[in-house]
């Protein structure tokens, strides 16, 4: 079966395969650590998902679906995960989740819902480089899904990304 197109202001359910007129839940939040004069690696980052995935999923990077002014009174994951239906966390070379606290995200909190049981079905690590920078002290298991040689040419690259993408829309 082919993957429908979508309109700009539909959305796909994964539960029915069904297209719906959108709610206010994203369906994929990018959670990057890039400051704003870094901020195109992960706009093209984002544009390379829309383009190489399929049923009209949408990707909005976490600054689009929470205003600033509930930075400082702190966002907890799991309000994050209740906009959303996953996060995808940006892994690049000088990621640091300690630059997450921009965002009013408690370090420890995102790190233990990386590697939680129940979180890890809705969390995903998206690496974009071969190592990334973390404090000596911190551990994260592998990336779920390595761009670092994604050719966004290669229907091979493209295939293995959607299968991925396909396997997590099933888990949930």
């Amino acid at each position: 079966m082919q993957p429908s197109v979508l309109t700009e202001n539909q959305s796909f359910n994964k539960k029915d395969n069904s297209v719906s007129i959108p709610s206010e839940k994203a369906d994929i939040v990018i959670l990057h650590t890039k400051d704003e004069n870094q901020k195109q690696e992960v706009a093209d980052f984002k544009s390379l998902l829309e383009g190489i995935s399929y049923c009209g999923i949408r990707y909005h990077l976490f600054e689009e679906l929470f205003p600033t002014e509930q930075y400082n009174s702190g966002i907890e994951i799991q309000t994050v995960l209740r906009k959303c239906n996953f996060i995808f966390v940006y892994i690049s070379k000088d990621y640091v989740s300690s630059k997450l606290k921009r965002f009013g995200l408690k370090e420890s909190s995102i790190n233990d819902a990386l590697e939680a049981t129940e979180t890890k079905t809705k969390i995903k690590k998206l690496s974009n480089c071969e190592l990334w920078n973390m404090p000596a002290d911190k551990q994260l298991s592998p990336p779920d899904f390595d761009f670092h040689n994604f050719d966004y040419r290669s229907t091979d690259s493209i295939s293995k990304y959607q299968t991925f993408l396909g396997e997590i829309l099933q888990e949930d």
